[in-house]
Parts: structure tokens; sequence; C-alpha cells
């Protein structure tokens, strides 16, 4: 078993131990490290901040979380001692009740499309990340109780440059300015989730938008690719079949949408064929399109 890996008696012991509400996540793709200080290389590894809350019994426990670096780890406003780190789980003693967990720690970007996945353009050098989290892989980029029975919202928050264009789960925002060059992204918290379902998709994308209307609501469409495609991105004819499908899983699921839109990216890499995470859908047909380098099809 991959050592990172927790056995099923061990989820099966955490479920009883504990219970997780919400998480708060910041991931900070703009270079900067602790204190807005930049990072030695910044080409390999991101900021990452996770606030989680969550009720226990008394006990010890794990969270999940692959990192290079934990900077800090509180826990209800006390210091907790990671000289142990394993590089892949934390230990927490608790008490009972409602606890507070912050964790600070320096992450890796995946160059094989697991965690958070950063790659360089080889047409024009711009940089795009994405996140590929199933089944298991979240906790390459946030401290996370990784089982899927373990549901919380999660509010996700990113820094990046300002001129990128950054999608999650929740709705599109605008970003704030917090420094020269670089823009925040908060977005609302989802409702109650597994971890591996949420999603970052950030870059200097091309982004093409459309509305359906819903009797109930209107549903928000986009498509986006990175720009060196953008002249054979086919946007008509990817975003002319969701008001059939949309109808067809209305009928399916006899219940409207619980989602506002539907954004397919087309991600340069992405290791599998799917469906994507709630709200985004990845690959949304095998549409072929000139690589610039790639292996495969978008």
């Amino acid at each position: 078993m991959y050592p990172a890996n927790i056995t099923r008696d061990e989820a099966q012991a955490r479920s009883a131990l504990l219970q997780t509400s919400a998480y708060r996540i910041r991931l900070d793709l703009s270079g900067r490290g602790a204190g807005g200080l930049a990072l030695a290389d910044p080409t390999v590894v991101f900021l990452s901040e996770t606030e989680v809350r969550f009720s226990s019994s008394a006990g010890r426990t794990t969270i999940n979380l692959i990192a290079d670096t934990v900077l800090s780890a509180v826990l209800d406003h006390e210091f907790v001692d990671f000289t142990d780190y394993d590089g892949e789980h934390l230990e927490l003693s608790l008490a009972e009740g409602e606890h507070v967990l912050t964790v600070e720690a320096l992450c890796r970007y995946s160059r094989t499309g697991e965690g958070l996945h950063r790659f360089v353009d080889p047409v024009d050098g711009n940089v795009y990340c994405y996140t590929q989290f199933e089944a298991a892989d979240s906790r390459r980029a946030f401290a996370v109780f990784e089982q899927p029975d373990l549901k919380a919202t999660f509010q996700l928050t990113v820094d990046a440059p300002d001129d990128w264009t950054v999608i999650s789960n929740a709705p599109a925002v605008r970003p704030t300015a917090i420094a020269d060059g670089i823009g925040r992204w908060e977005f609302a918290p989802t409702p109650p989730i597994a971890s591996y379902i949420t999603a970052i998709v950030a870059g200097p994308f091309h982004t093409v938008y459309d509305v359906y209307q819903q009797a109930d609501r209107p549903l928000t469409l986009s498509v986006s690719c990175r720009q060196s495609i953008k002249q054979y991105l086919d946007s008509e004819r990817i975003l002319s079949p969701p008001p059939s499908g949309v109808r067809g899983l209305r009928r399916a699921l006899r219940h409207p949408l619980p989602v506002r839109g539907l954004r397919p990216d087309l991600r340069p890499r992405v290791q599998c064929w799917r469906y994507g995470e709630r709200g985004l859908r990845d690959n949304p047909r095998r549409v072929p399109v000139p690589l610039a380098g790639d292996a495969g099809l978008l």
C-alpha cells in the first residue's frame, strides 16, 4: 500500500472519532511564501494555508498532508509539535469538543497530474495550473482529513497574477488587488462535499461565455483553453450541447441541477478522461486540437 494512504480500519476509526464541518483554504500561486516574501523557487512549491473546523471525542488521530515543508500548525490556539512530521501525516491529540486547526505549508506542484499540476506552455511560456484530487490527492495541496465520508464545506481563496482567470466549484468572482500585479479570488463556500471534488483551475486562459435560460434560473456556460490554441477552439460546438444535456439530466434526476454554471475547460496533460468536479467539467469531448508539445488529446 502507498504509505501516504490510510487503511479502511484507520478510516473507520477516524470517522468514529471526529466529524468535519468547514474548511477555509488559501493557495498562493503568485510565487510568494509566508509573510508575502518571495519563494526560493516558485516553479516548484506554493504556499498552502488551511483552517479546518471539526468536532471530536478525546483521542489521537492524524490529518493528511503531503508537503515539502510544514511551516506552522496550531490546534485551538496551541502550537502542534510537527518535528516528527513524516511528509504525509500530522499527528493530533484531541480533547472532546469543537476544534479549529490551522496549518501552513509549502506544497509541491505536480508535473504528472496529481494534486496541483503546473504546466508551462512551450509555445508562449504561459503558466497554467489545475487540480486533480480524485481519488485521494487533495492532501497534496492542503491539510485535510482525506476520506469521502468526512464531508465539509470548502471556502477556497487563490492568490495569483491579476491577469489570470481563476475558477473553482463556486460561482465565478472578480479578484481584488492585494499587491502589485497580484489578485485574490475569494470563492463562496461550497455545500458539504468530499475533498476530492474540490477544484481550482488557474492561468491566463482564453474564455468564451454563454448563458442558457432554464425555466427556474439561468445557467452560466463557459469554455476555457490556453491562449496558444484559442484559434482552434470550437466554442459553439462545445457549448451548444448543454441545453439538451441539461434537460436530460433534469429528467433523469427529477430535480433542478444543483449548480449555477457549467464550465468545460481544456486542461493540458490531463491524466484521465472524466466528467470532472462539481460545476466544472474537463475534456468535455474528444475534440482534436494542435497540441503544441503535449501528447494525446486535450
